[in-house]
């Protein structure tokens, strides 16, 4: 979608009006894209207002991104080239501000996404640290491999750390999972 803008903005920034350079952006676009409707609407030479407003319409179909995310782009797009449609404005300015939006939205999203990676490989750690413990002590005292496995308090310390680990890691995926 970036991409995509970053085409509309470099058309007007070497002279084609808005109608222009949005019209010849649309070469390729599929017929489920959220654009189509606006490329079928200024293809039917309808004036730009009205071809923003099939577009702002097709914001509310489903698609394969979360809505969250992409529609709020979809929607910030569509927003600023109604004004500019409506207002005749500087396109180029306001086209770069979102731009400038967008790109900052990306680069937070990438940070969010490197964070909790940085999490799931914090609780990898924390989860193989007693499974190494529980190994290398056995290895330099044989007579905790028959606690562990011959008495009930050993398989109970056994079976007890397998579940935390497994309600840690499911709990730490939960919190990583809601916060991209």
């Amino acid at each position: 979608m970036l991409a995509w803008l970053e085409g509309v903005e470099r058309a007007v920034r070497h002279g084609a009006g808005l109608s222009g350079a949005l019209a010849d952006s649309f070469d390729g676009v599929e017929a489920d894209d959220w654009r189509a409707p606006i490329a079928r609407s200024l293809a039917a030479g309808e004036p730009l207002s009205v071809a923003l407003r099939a577009g702002a319409a097709s914001t509310d179909a489903p698609t394969r991104s979360p809505p969250s995310v992409r529609a709020a782009e979809q929607t910030m797009i569509v927003v600023t080239l109604e004004v500019l449609a409506v207002s005749g404005g500087a396109a180029l300015a306001a086209l770069q501000r979102v731009g400038d939006a967008l790109r900052h939205r990306n680069a937070a999203a990438d940070d969010r996404q490197t964070q909790a990676q940085q999490a799931r490989s914090s609780a990898a750690l924390m989860a193989g640290l007693p499974v190494l413990f529980v190994v290398g002590a056995a290895a330099v005292d044989r007579r905790l491999i028959d606690v562990y496995l011959s008495t009930p308090i050993g398989a109970g310390c056994l079976g007890f750390g397998a579940a935390a680990t497994w309600v840690g890691w499911r709990w730490t995926d939960h919190i990583v999972e809601r916060s991209s």
